[in-house]
């Protein structure tokens, strides 16, 4: 007798297994039935649809559902198996065909869905843009409503600078304060600079390669002071 695997035992594989496992499950089940020319068609189709799976995923917006991927592949191997493929009825009943081994299943699949697994992890990690600490750091300041001394200044904000690395801190000093900080020494600008970043987000930057460049203003934007953390 030859042994085959149940339309169950298919899908349950590709739930745990992902595309691939569907990949290999597919071609194996209708190479076992004779099927073989569809068998080469669903084996290349489902390795390009993991691959598209693979290079697509991690640019998908965070709101979208995993289970949309998942209907993605489960979806059209369910429908080509009900038209094209044995029941378990049709095997439980024939003298010519056996079920498979569920461990055979299981273990084959497992063994997918690592490898599955491992490929997305690798392919993310090379085609992720590097993460934008300085923009972090610009969209943090921004959004972040500092308690301001109003004789010492009148608002804050950054930006990045023309190196991409650079980040352009303004201050702009109240005019009861600009003669105070024309006077000050660039030791006492630094930690009024470092009031408004924490000392370990500051470690953070420096350790991304990320510069602050404080630029003390007064209110017709002129600079009075510019230090560089």
């Amino acid at each position: 007798m030859r042994s085959v695997y149940s339309p169950v035992q298919i899908i349950v594989a590709t739930l745990i297994g992902g595309p691939l496992a569907a990949a290999y499950f597919l071609k194996k089940s209708f190479e076992s039935i004779n099927k073989n020319d569809l068998a080469k068609k669903l084996f290349y189709g489902y390795l390009i649809l993991s691959a598209i799976i693979i290079v697509v995923a991690p640019f998908l917006p965070d709101e979208t559902p995993d289970m949309l991927i998942l209907i993605a592949y489960l979806t059209p191997m369910i429908v080509i198996l009900k038209e094209h493929y044995l029941t378990k009825t049709q095997i439980s009943d024939s003298e010519e065909y056996a079920f498979e081994s569920n461990w055979k299943v299981f273990g084959i699949s497992l063994a997918a869905g690592v490898l599955f697994v491992g490929i997305f992890v690798g392919v993310t990690w090379v085609t992720m843009p590097e993460e934008d600490v300085a923009q972090y750091f610009v969209e943090d300041v921004n959004s972040t409503n500092f308690e301001l001394n109003p004789y010492y200044y009148s608002s804050i904000e950054a930006k990045k600078g023309l190196n991409d690395a650079d980040v352009i801190l303004t201050i702009t000093l109240a005019n009861t304060a600009v003669d105070e900080f024309k006077d000050a020494d660039e030791d006492e600008l630094r930690i009024i600079a470092m009031d408004f970043i924490a000392d370990n987000y500051l470690s953070y930057l420096a350790e991304n390669n990320v510069r602050v460049i404080v630029d003390f203003q007064n209110l017709a934007h002129e600079t009075v002071k510019k230090i560089t953390l």
